[in-house]
């Protein structure tokens, strides 16, 4: 492990920036974009036929899961700390929030910080409505610990300063004893401050699969004005069954559309 007092810690970073390499293959990645024609017919199906129809499964593609599970599981035997410390180090985009700090020092800097503000950046995040009227409401489901705010609101002084932005949050509620602490965010150094403009729902649990609070959460968001830009980056702890992500986290997903959706 290197010191700070070692001229080896900071070289490799300076290196990585001037590697010309490194730069082509960073844009490389923040300019892969998709994009889909919208079509006015799309529409999501009746709530009564969602989850219907029997499972559909592409045998291919099971085999695939199979295969990719099964390689995935000789990580087992590696030191966390060590994995961890070299996917972070085979990461070129790991070095963007380390610039951004040293350059802006933006309020409450995280990843999902800068991927929020790349899509700002890069897309018509903030509506003409909103631009034009100079004014904002937006709402952001299992936002916690904040990330997506601050980035928001950042992005928003830096290029539409006029705009009036209201703002309500939700997340699984931290304070509630209910919950388990697996399940939560525990770093509430932003929504401590911001408490007023979160949402746990009738129950206070903050959960968004119970209808109930969904809908109180809706309701409350549409009290504030038209709701122009809703967020949702919420998923569920899968590291005991890191086979069936999709599986586990679909509950989560379909309550997150039938709320954007309203």
């Amino acid at each position: 492990m290197f010191h700070r007092s070692d001229n080896l810690y900071f070289q490799p970073r300076q290196n990585f920036n001037r590697n010309e390499d490194f730069h082509e293959e960073l844009n490389d990645l923040f300019n892969k974009k998709f994009q889909f024609r919208y079509n006015s017919d799309w529409k999501l199906p009746e709530l009564d036929l969602w989850f219907s129809a029997p499972p559909w499964k592409v045998r291919e593609l099971d085999t695939q899961k199979s295969r990719l599970n099964f390689h995935k599981s000789q990580l087992n035997d590696f030191n966390i700390e060590e994995w961890s410390s070299h996917t972070r180090r085979r990461n070129p985009a790991g070095e963007v929030g380390w610039k951004i700090r040293c350059l802006v020092n933006p309020e409450f800097l995280t990843q999902a910080w800068t991927k929020f503000y790349e899509c700002a950046s890069n897309y018509d995040v903030i509506p003409k409505q909103a631009i034009t009227e100079r004014k904002m409401v937006s709402l952001h489901l299992c936002e916690a610990p904040g990330a997506f705010i601050t980035s928001l609101n950042h992005y928003l002084k830096q290029n539409h300063q006029d705009v009036e932005w209201k703002w309500l949050a939700n997340t699984l509620n931290p304070y509630y004893e209910g919950n388990s602490p697996s399940n939560m965010i525990s770093d509430d150094r932003f929504m401590f401050h911001t408490l007023n403009n979160w949402d746990f729902g009738v129950d206070s649990t903050g959960n968004l699969m119970d209808w109930d609070n969904s809908q109180a959460i809706i309701r409350n968001a549409k009290s504030l004005g038209k709701v122009l830009l809703i967020t949702a980056d919420g998923s569920i702890d899968c590291l005991q069954k890191p086979d069936a992500q999709e599986e586990m986290t679909s509950p989560l997903h379909y309550s997150m559309s039938i709320s954007t959706s309203q």
